[in-house]
């Protein structure tokens, strides 16, 4: 397929896992509308049925082993997740959109990110981010430390010399916000944790209280419940076994989901993007159930998430506050509306910024709104200055995200392993054994003048 678009630059776009499909659909999409060549791969465990990743009959679309996705040829730009661009082919240009949700205050230091995720940094030439960011944080000085003189060059081999930082926005929310859901029952209240192993994700610790009392608090509402894909298969059906034969109860495995979250008047989440999305897209109300709750959540049972919804902190607060934000959905649906614009960068319209600037990747130019962080390859002279750097990498990404550590020295620690000097230095006493005398006249006594 790729070798039938040769006439134009081929933009390959991949999606890795379930939650990046409703990201970086949109974009495909749109690319292809606008008269892109582009081919879309995904990995074969997301689904058995293509059609259920959503895409239209006139993108190319194909299932395709993880493994397989660096050996294709003939590719210009490579468009993923931060993480899947790592899977990239050698020569093409890469775009790393990032697909998490911000912070509590629906912010986001993206330097934060590339400094616990350095193999992202070093596969990346172009990372769209997606809220908008502080002047504090939207300068050089916060992004060069974890960008430039970091990694050394065998490690950045073939990237740009500058990792161009785009201010891009939230598909997601996009597709949300242009769907029109009017002629939609809202009957359904879907429960959608994030990964269990992450440190506020509330599946393995409140999953099922937060079920029960869903089930048994709302009898006219469906209580669908969304678990984050793949990795929790055992808890998932573990915290599901109670409420399976209730015909209120749906359990959501679809790769997107849209069916559900279509039909939902409330999501409970705790810190999952799929209710970030939900809540700014749709302008519908969200509790964000706090499984380590803080001192105010403790004193207040909830305070504001503003403008989404609020956090809870146990199965009472959470019957009181979805009542309560059910009864106030149309006056918290225009407070999100009104508020919508302060938070995410080109609301609206964000897949056609980035089919506007796609020339510009193409050719590889950058764009007076975007940061050129210099990326500049860390040098010393010797292998043990290269292993104390290595040992900083991966300590600061151990202090933040130790999941990450793994990763960072599976792809990076190879590239620390020696000095360019030492290769230098290798030939140079190659030449030194191998030229008849030269030993012997370079280690001769000097004569006195």
């Amino acid at each position: 397929m790729i070798a039938t678009l040769r006439e134009k630059p081929v933009i390959l776009i991949w999606i890795p896992t379930r939650p990046r499909i409703t990201t970086l659909r949109p974009i495909a999409e749109r690319l292809q509308e606008d008269g892109f060549s582009v081919v879309v791969a995904y990995a074969r465990r997301l689904t058995d049925n293509p059609d259920s990743l959503g895409f239209s009959a006139k993108t190319p679309c194909f299932a395709i082993r993880e493994s397989d996705v660096g050996s294709i040829s003939g590719v210009t730009i490579f468009i993923s997740s931060e993480i899947g661009v790592c899977s990239a082919p050698r020569n093409c240009a890469r775009v790393g959109v990032y697909h998490s949700l911000p912070d509590h205050a629906l912010a986001q230091n993206y330097a934060d990110v590339l400094k616990i995720n350095p193999v992202a940094m070093a596969n990346m030439d172009y990372f769209a981010v997606l809220v908008q960011q502080s002047a504090e944080a939207w300068t050089l000085d916060n992004y060069r430390p974890h960008v430039d003189r970091i990694l050394p060059a065998a490690a950045l081999r073939g990237r740009r010399k500058a990792l161009s930082i785009i201010p891009f926005g939230y598909p997601k929310i996009d597709h949300l916000m242009a769907t029109d859901t009017s002629a939609d029952t809202l009957d359904t209240i879907t429960y959608a944790p994030t990964n269990s192993r992450l440190p506020f994700g509330t599946l393995a610790q409140s999953g099922k209280a937060i079920l029960s009392t869903l089930l048994s608090d709302f009898p006219d509402h469906r209580i669908a419940f969304r678990p984050y894909p793949g990795e929790d298969a055992d808890l998932v059906s573990k915290i599901s076994a109670p409420f399976v034969d209730n015909k209120r109860f749906v359990l959501d495995r679809t790769p997107t989901g849209e069916a559900v979250t279509r039909r939902t008047a409330l999501m409970v989440s705790d810190r999952s993007s799929v209710a970030i999305s939900f809540g700014l897209g749709y302008a519908r109300p969200v509790v964000f159930y706090e499984v380590r709750p803080d001192a105010r959540l403790r004193d207040t049972g909830s305070v504001p998430f503003d403008p989404i919804g609020v956090k809870v902190a146990d199965p009472e607060n959470l019957r009181v506050e979805v009542q309560r934000l059910m009864k106030e959905a149309p006056k918290r649906q225009a407070a999100v509306i009104a508020r919508r614009n302060d938070f995410i960068y080109n609301p609206g319209r964000s897949v056609g910024y980035m089919s506007e600037i796609m020339p510009d990747i193409i050719s590889g130019r950058g764009r007076a709104e975007w940061l050129e962080v210099p990326r500049r390859p860390f040098r010393a002279m010797t292998e043990a200055a290269y292993r104390r750097q290595y040992d900083r990498v991966v300590e600061k990404v151990a202090a933040r995200f130790p999941a990450n550590v793994e990763p960072t020295r599976n792809k990076l620690g190879p590239a620390f392993e020696t000095s360019p000097y030492r290769r230098i230095r290798r030939l140079g006493g190659a030449i030194l054994r191998r030229t008849p005398g030269l030993r012997r006249y370079l280690s001769r006594p000097m004569r006195p003048k």
